[in-house]
């Protein structure tokens, strides 16, 4: 362990740690761990498994097939750029970057204006904090880089003193919580959003590593490993600190509490004052250049999906507004609009994630091509029932009664089933009509050279 536990490890394990590590993920396990009470530890798993396993080895996914593209090329070609602009627009833009806008207020200025006006504070500051994003974006500057270098450390000690005060002094015993509290936290875990970041992103640490010297897949196995348990431990302590802190709260706080408001009270009744404005001050910064980073991340990939015809600042522009109009909603109504798209998109990417990490036993396409219909296919399923339930109405009760004939439907993974039976059918009709595989057509160019491998 000595030889694979070094510096240069430690600090890939530390930047694993930190992209996951947003503010706006912050309001999430107090919230599970609100809804399930005593029955906090089963919920703990639920979190763990969704919210801190499966993004970091949708990482370890992505390094097993070399790159982003070349996780995705038995899917199709078109697939990955697909896939990145529908999760960066109806995910980041429409969702996720809003949120941090919702969240600096509400857990932000709000905190340290308690007796601001709402209905003047909180469009004020939400158009002030994405002017001030989409100028961090469009300097281009290192300022962002700088303040996270010492933010982030900075908010992680403050959130270990609070995790370690609910241990050693908690505030209260928790009571009865929801009837299915794995069900419940496992798919609140979906807003985090943190298996597509760690699709999207598990290109960065490949190239960290291989930047730190190891240049082959083999030599990188070990350490990805490592880096990848040291960004477990931190998520796993913080977050699960966070929801046991939020279980304490159910004898306080009514199960329906908004997030930002259960967040921002445990924590005074925690640790007072103090603790609430130093919480308050780190999240406002930690949201913005959250924000202003994730910003630059989507103008930069619209310039180059667009081949330059929607120029970075041109995309900047029309995107903070979509921000401002979406943050005024507020962080429960962004949380209300993002489910439907989530319900569609999470299963399939964990679907993913598994065929990532078991690709060099997976026969042929055909497989990952019938798993990610059947995850798809119920997603959507229980997307539309979702609409529906908002809407007041339901679907008809043939299709209902049909679904809650799948296993495990009832408890929010049908999906299970139709991605493994997909996998069987897809995988037995590849083999039988003998299709190729991507990886096998890519291995020769059209001059009968070798092709190089996608470049993440």
């Amino acid at each position: 362990m000595r030889s694979v536990l070094n510096r240069k490890v430690v600090i890939v394990g530390f930047a694993m740690f930190a992209i996951f590590f947003g503010a706006g993920n912050l309001i999430f396990p107090p919230h599970i761990g609100l809804q399930a009470g005593e029955n906090w530890p089963i919920a703990l798993v639920g979190l763990t498994i969704a919210g801190v396993s499966l993004p970091i080895l949708a990482i370890v996914a992505v390094a097993n097939a070399g790159s982003p593209e070349r996780l995705f090329r038995p899917y199709a070609r078109w697939f990955h750029p697909v896939f990145m602009a529908t999760l960066l627009y109806t995910g980041s833009v429409a969702t996720i970057i809003p949120r941090t806008g919702a969240t600096a207020y509400e857990s932000g200025v709000k905190v340290l204006l308690p007796g601001a006006d709402d209905s003047v504070a909180e469009p004020v500051t939400i158009v002030v904090f994405f002017l001030i994003v989409a100028a961090l974006a469009l300097s281009k500057n290192k300022v962002i880089d700088r303040i996270g270098k010492y933010l982030t450390p900075a908010l992680l000690v403050l959130l270990l003193i609070i995790v370690g005060l609910a241990v050693l002094r908690p505030m209260g015993t928790p009571e009865a919580g929801v009837a299915d509290p794995f069900r419940t936290s496992f798919i609140t875990s979906y807003q985090t959003g943190d298996v597509a970041t760690g699709l999207l992103t598990g290109g960065i640490f490949i190239a960290a590593l291989a930047a730190h010297g190891y240049s082959t897949p083999e030599a990188r196995t070990k350490p990805l490993m490592a880096a990848a348990g040291i960004a477990f431990v931190g998520l796993f302590v913080v977050y699960g600190g966070l929801e046991y802190l939020g279980a304490q709260g159910s004898a306080t706080y009514p199960a329906d509490t908004d997030e930002t408001v259960l967040l921002n009270g445990v924590v005074a009744d925690l640790g007072g004052s103090l603790a609430t404005v130093a919480l308050a001050v780190a999240v406002l910064f930690a949201t913005l250049t959250t924000a202003a980073g994730m910003a630059t991340v989507i103008a930069e990939f619209t310039e180059g999906l667009t081949r330059g015809r929607l120029r970075f600042g041109v995309t900047i522009a029309i995107t903070t507004v979509i921000f401002i109009v979406q943050a005024l909603g507020g962080v429960s109504y962004i949380i209300t609009f993002s489910t439907p798209f989530l319900l569609v998109f999470y299963p399939a990417m964990i679907v993913t994630v598994i065929l990532g990490l078991l690709k060099p036993v997976i026969p042929n396409d055909g497989v990952w091509k019938g798993a990610l219909l059947g995850a798809l296919l119920l997603g959507l399923y229980d997307s539309v029932e979702f609409i529906c339930a908002q809407m007041g109405s339901q679907l008809p009760g043939g299709i209902v009664r049909i679904h809650h004939m799948i296993p495990l439907a009832e408890n929010g993974f049908g999906w299970i089933l139709p991605a493994l039976l997909g996998a069987f059918i897809g995988g037995l009709i590849w083999r039988i009509c003998a299709l190729p595989n991507a990886e096998e057509e890519s291995e020769e160019a059209p001059d009968g050279a070798v092709a190089e491998p996608a470049k993440s």
